[in-house]
């Protein structure tokens, strides 16, 4: 069985059980399915394609289980970039993975703006839950 398979297995047969727990706050593994749907769709529409590679700043949360399900269900590739790692680390991952996106929050908007002009891969910079506050990055 397929890592996606179990996510949507969790959904039906469990759709009102804690499918994960993060600081005291929960979501449901309906609500897990559903949120990692909905940004897997979100990240296809704007162009990506299966095999595409995707990088991603964040800190854990539950968002970050979203993202990971999300990159699974839609067939791209997942490249997690450690929050501790230099601008030069981040910066060698992305351009040596030729990830076409990056998804970071609000915390790391001054990490990827300082990123991007050395990025030659990235073609979508997508701040998530907030406002991207710079013209060029897109908020999903």
């Amino acid at each position: 069985m397929h890592a996606r398979e179990l996510i949507r297995r969790g959904a039906k047969y469990h759709p009102n059980h804690t499918g994960v727990i993060f600081q005291g706050k929960s979501l449901t593994f309906e609500q897990v399915l559903h949120r990692s749907n909905k940004l897997a769709n979100a990240l296809l529409r704007m162009g990506l394609k299966k095999g595409d590679r995707v990088a991603s700043l964040l800190s854990n949360s539950l968002q970050s289980v979203e993202i990971d399900f999300a990159l699974l269900l839609s067939g791209l590739v997942r490249v997690p970039l450690n929050t501790r790692l230099s601008e030069n680390e981040h910066r060698h991952m992305i351009n040596e993975t030729e990830a076409k996106a990056i998804l970071f929050t609000e915390e790391f908007t001054d990490r990827v703006t300082a990123l991007k002009p050395t990025l030659s891969s990235v073609e979508h910079y997508c701040q998530l839950n907030s406002t991207p506050n710079k013209k060029t990055m897109r908020s999903i």
